[in-house]
């Protein structure tokens, strides 16, 4: 058996290069448009999905359900009629983190050693962004206190500005 002449190893080298590179691109996600739905997204997020949102949201729903972004690049999105040259002058992006959630709950707020609480305040919910739920040891509270259980959430940022609501999610 004759191996290969140096030359043939490195014209298939270079077509298995090139190959997998044309591939990759055509099938990359970042390459291929998003769905009207998804891109719907964008706008319909920071509303809460409000009336005509309906469609956006079942697939913002399916989107995170499967540990896939919140919603698809801007850019994805940013399609245009060949020959529209009109600047976009305003710019999209996204964040997505976990919040710490704290329900309503009582505490005591008028304390008597002879009697105990006395008076108790309501604490309305609290949403901590960027923290998340845990313990410090295996029985210990949880962090933060009162804290029952990580959320998701996802923001729309225009011009480097909070647009909207932040959506809260499981």
């Amino acid at each position: 058996m004759n191996p290969l002449p140096f030359r043939a190893y490195s014209s298939f080298f270079s077509l298995l290069i090139i190959s997998s590179a044309l591939i990759s691109s055509v099938y990359s996600p970042s390459v291929r448009a998003a769905s009207d739905e998804a891109c719907a997204i964008w706008m319909c997020l920071p509303t809460g999905f409000g009336e005509g949102c309906r469609g956006p949201h079942k697939e913002f729903r399916k989107r995170t359900r499967r540990h896939q972004p919140a919603m698809p690049p801007f850019q994805a999105c940013m399609a245009r009629p060949e020959g529209d040259t009109t600047e976009i002058t305003d710019h999209y992006e996204s964040k997505t983190g976990v919040a710490a959630y704290i329900p309503s709950h009582s505490v005591c707020s008028n304390y008597s050693s002879k009697n105990g609480c006395l008076d108790y305040t309501t604490v309305d919910e609290q949403v901590i962004k960027d923290e998340a739920c845990h313990r410090t040891s295996k029985d210990g509270p949880y962090r933060p206190s009162g804290c029952t259980k990580t959320l998701r959430y996802t923001e729309v940022y225009r011009n480097g500005l909070l647009f909207g609501q932040t959506a809260y999610y499981d």
